[in-house]
């Protein structure tokens, strides 16, 4: 199998280390907050091994990139206020030469309670929302992180028909396809595909219980 996965689509950065190696020990993954911040997120990915980092859209809009060995991912936050925001959007995009059938993006959604494949242009998309309208901990956004992590690498394997399923435990390191790929992570963000993204996630958010 050749260069798959591209997260909008980059898998190779081969001098960070795993993603989901032991964390640091500078995060408590215990600490109540009111929604999702930036830095709080920034700061969380990169003690689990992620280069992390803010970029802006030509439109303002900020897209959160997390890179590692083998995946880059972006997220945007939605439904915000002058204090936080109480959305978060994940999305990993694939290369367009990873040709994925109508038929088989049904089937993986059909068994998924959580994360959505879909077909944008002529790439394959995976996407998740999740919400804190109330508030969550830090420790559930970095399982959050981790497993859409691995749900974004075990789908390489389920169109190519290998294996199905991926541990849920936060501490175990991602499963790594065994793909091939050279592509630079310093490359400009995709503005169309990026916006696009923010418009579905923003159509689907609904407005928090006052």
């Amino acid at each position: 199998m050749k260069s798959w996965l591209v997260a909008s689509a980059m898998l190779a950065l081969s001098a960070v280390a795993p993603a989901f190696a032991q964390g640091d020990g500078s995060i408590d993954y215990r600490r109540a907050v009111s929604g999702y911040n930036t830095n709080e997120i920034l700061a969380l990915a990169r003690s689990r091994g992620y280069v992390a980092s803010a970029e802006r859209l030509q439109d303002g809009g900020e897209v959160l990139k997390f890179a590692s060995s083998d995946i880059v991912f972006f997220a945007q936050r939605t439904v915000c206020n002058e204090r936080t925001c109480t959305g978060l959007a994940l999305y990993a995009q694939y290369n367009p030469g990873f040709d994925v059938p109508l038929t088989t993006i049904n089937e993986y959604n059909s068994k998924q309670a959580i994360i959505v494949a879909a077909k944008v242009n002529s790439s394959a998309v995976l996407k998740r929302y999740m919400i804190a309208d109330f508030g969550t901990y830090i420790g559930n956004i970095a399982s959050d992180l981790h497993n859409f992590d691995l749900r974004a690498k075990d789908f390489v394997q389920y169109v190519s028909g290998g294996s199905k399923s991926v541990s849920n435990n936060i501490n175990e390191p991602a499963f790594s396809p065994k793909v091939n790929v050279a592509i630079a992570g310093s490359e400009p963000l995709d503005e169309e595909f990026h916006l696009r993204m923010r418009a579905e996630f923003e159509n689907a958010a609904q407005a928090p219980i006052n």
